[in-house]
């Protein structure tokens, strides 16, 4: 069999617990209001706000230590 190259597609799989991605899905499906439309939606803005949150830690660390 050829080896063939895989096509890029700016996406990458992750292993995430059964048990959180099952609580992700009935908060989704439970509370429409809140404009998930998947889980995919969900954990994407979920980690976006900690690292922003990671970020500000960061740099809070780092502006104590050159005091």
């Amino acid at each position: 069999m050829e080896n063939v190259p895989k096509k890029e597609t700016g996406f990458r799989g992750i292993s995430i617990k059964k048990e959180l991605i099952d609580d992700v899905e009935n908060t989704v499906n439970k509370h429409p209001e809140l404009g998930y439309k998947n889980i995919a939606d969900f954990v994407q803005e979920a980690t976006r706000i900690r690292i922003q949150e990671v970020k500000k830690q960061i740099y809070e660390f780092s502006s104590k230590k050159k005091q």
